[in-house]
């Protein structure tokens, strides 16, 4: 559902001549003289089809010269030849194991694409902590498996309830080196002005635990696959956000899934929503439907970051509140795109039988198109992740 325009007049202000809000008025007339429909979130984005564009950019980091040029200017420090070395020489392992998963068979395609996202990961590690040298990068992955030989012995159905668990490794070290629970871009007046808000933090403790389907369900461009497929409601619901000033308040109107939303209860404290939730059946530009509003003041940057859901925007340039983990904690889409990756990489090595079982239509395969949608995703999405925070997209 794309959630995507707005017109002036539709932040409270009524044509009855009698009735003000004061805050709405403000952002009615910061919108403009000559009021026309503009995009939500205008955001700068990159072609997600396009990944030879995305490799032509990413390019850049395989010349040890490049690679010290944007070090000096991100870092304000020079980079040694060496270690510019080590970036430029993970960069080019991965675009090479990513080009080889775009034309191998299934049987090993999620295995190569999770080495390309283990070699980007690291070589944004080295260039994103200007102390790290390749020597001191993990040499595990930071994930384990949890007795998936048991898991698979239930039925193939059973995939999506793979498990592992988090562990000291490459995936802890690209958590430190991004420093963000979550990051999107807003809409903010006056329209169509837009702001990223980011939030940092999004480290899960060691120990944490949680499933291929969980992980899928918080992932924005599965959700749809994963709502069908699986039966049940993801993690992910649309939201539209809008916010007045970083002193004032924020709105945000929450969209159903294919499966509707829970309760208001369940949707405040799965949220940790502080303020009250509003269940309304109309919105001015959707229509007739069912959904959840609720105003957040704040009176800072910071604050509007520690009271909103965590945030994430799609390929689609939608907006979508992720649901925290059963811990309470949140963490980069990147990061949970580099598990399932994992997941799919390790499944198709150790379980080769049971992959390719899957993935050649026999009985019990239901999961397989969202493993499917997730393989693509790692495949054109995280590369131009790491693209974007390689050019320091904050």
């Amino acid at each position: 559902m794309i959630i995507g325009r707005m017109n002036a007049g539709d932040f409270g202000v009524r044509a009855d001549g009698k009735t003000i809000d004061g805050e709405a008025l403000q952002a009615a007339l910061d919108y403009s003289s000559s009021p026309k429909e503009l995009p939500v979130a205008e955001r700068a984005s990159l072609p997600d089809a396009d990944t030879s564009n995305v490799w032509g950019r990413l390019s850049v980091f395989e010349s040890v010269d490049l690679v010290k040029d944007r070090f000096e200017r991100l870092h304000r420090r020079t980079l040694g030849s060496d270690k510019a070395r080590e970036v430029a020489s993970h960069v080019a392992q991965a675009r090479s194991y990513f080009e080889s998963a775009a034309s191998s068979d299934v049987s090993v395609k999620p295995l190569l694409q999770y080495y390309g996202t283990l070699a980007i990961s690291r070589a944004l590690i080295l260039y994103r902590v200007p102390n790290m040298r390749e020597s001191a990068l993990a040499g595990a992955h930071g994930l384990a498996e949890m007795q998936w030989g048991q898991t698979l012995a239930s039925g193939l159905p059973n995939v999506a309830d793979l498990r592992i668990k988090v562990c000291h490794g490459t995936y802890l070290q690209l958590a430190h080196a991004l420093n963000c629970a979550w990051k999107a871009s807003i809409l903010t007046a006056p329209i169509p002005s837009q702001i990223t808000l980011s939030k940092s933090g999004g480290l899960l403790p060691v120990g944490s635990e949680f499933t291929l389907g969980t992980l899928a369900a918080r992932v924005p461009d599965l959700a749809g696959e994963f709502e069908s497929i699986t039966g049940l409601a993801s993690y992910c619901f649309p939201v539209f956000v809008f916010q007045l000033s970083p002193d004032t308040y924020t709105d945000i109107d929450f969209f159903p899934g294919l499966h509707g939303l829970p309760s208001l209860e369940e949707m405040t404290q799965q949220f940790k929503i502080e303020s009250a939730l509003d269940d309304r059946t109309y919105h001015f530009r959707v229509g007739a439907v069912r959904h959840y509003y609720v105003r957040i003041r704040h009176k800072s940057l910071h604050e509007v970051a520690e009271k909103l859901p965590s945030l994430s925007v799609d390929r689609q340039g939608q907006t979508y509140a992720i649901r925290p983990f059963a811990s309470g904690g949140t963490q980069s889409v990147i990061l949970t795109v580099f598990a399932i990756g994992y997941i799919l990489g390790m499944f198709s090595r150790y379980f080769p039988t049971a992959w390719g079982n899957l993935s050649s239509r026999s009985s019990g395969d239901r999961v397989y198109p969202l493993l499917a949608a997730a393989s693509n995703l790692v495949q054109t999405w995280y590369p131009i992740a790491m693209l974007r925070e390689f050019e320091e997209w904050r």
